[in-house]
């Protein structure tokens, strides 16, 4: 019994000061490289245009391989706070999910070569003016048979605001704009011709269409 008690207390003690170790195994920084300080928050309030002529915000977080070994694992933590509107899309590692509410979410788990960053490629599709609050975890992980044991790793909290430019909250501030249309049968099809067509909105409404 004693020995077991002896291996028990070992394996805990080692866990504990793995995790002591991992803090500043991976690093957020910009797309230049350039390390962002665990615990900061930044504020990006300038929209882009997608595609679709929707508005977006991207967090212009990367997660850089600064002490960890090359295989070791890690996933993303993306603890949502706030969302007023829109979806909040995350791409890592390599599968994008969008949410739409207050939420605690965590990417598939990935590798990053030493001394190499990879994109979270994460930003706010906001549908009105407001502020989406986000707390990214980079989190370390060990692998003990088929599960993960998680350790510390540093956080960066986004605010995206969408401000209004006139002091008010509009709802309707900025107009849903069609991102996918599908025929009767849930093709694919073109925007414009005959017969019923299902738009799929930005703001993730759904509407019928006649062309004539």
């Amino acid at each position: 019994m004693k020995k077991i008690f002896t291996l028990f207390f070992a394996v805990i003690s080692a866990a504990s000061l793995s995790a002591q170790d991992t803090k500043t195994f991976f690093q957020f920084a910009d797309k230049d490289g350039n390390i962002i300080p665990d615990g900061t928050t930044i504020v990006r309030d300038v929209p882009e245009t997608d595609d679709f002529g929707s508005a977006i915000i991207h967090s212009g977080l990367y997660i850089k391989n600064v002490e960890a070994p090359d295989d070791t694992p890690l996933w993303l933590v993306s603890d949502i706070t706030k969302i007023d509107n829109g979806t909040l899309q995350v791409c890592f590692p390599q599968n994008c999910i969008s949410y739409s509410r207050v939420s605690s979410n965590k990417s598939g788990a990935t590798t990053i070569a030493s001394g190499q960053q990879a994109d979270i490629q994460s930003e706010w599709l906001p549908t009105a003016y407001g502020e989406c609050i986000v707390t990214y975890t980079a989190t370390p992980l060990e692998k003990f048979g088929k599960t993960y044991i998680e350790n510390e790793g540093p956080s960066v909290t986004v605010r995206y605001i969408l401000p209004d430019p006139v002091g008010i909250h509009q709802k309707d501030a900025v107009k849903a704009t069609p991102v996918a249309t599908f025929d009767a049968q849930g093709r694919l099809t073109s925007p414009t011709g005959r017969g019923i067509r299902i738009v799929r909105m930005s703001d993730g409404s759904v509407r019928k269409v006649i062309g004539q």
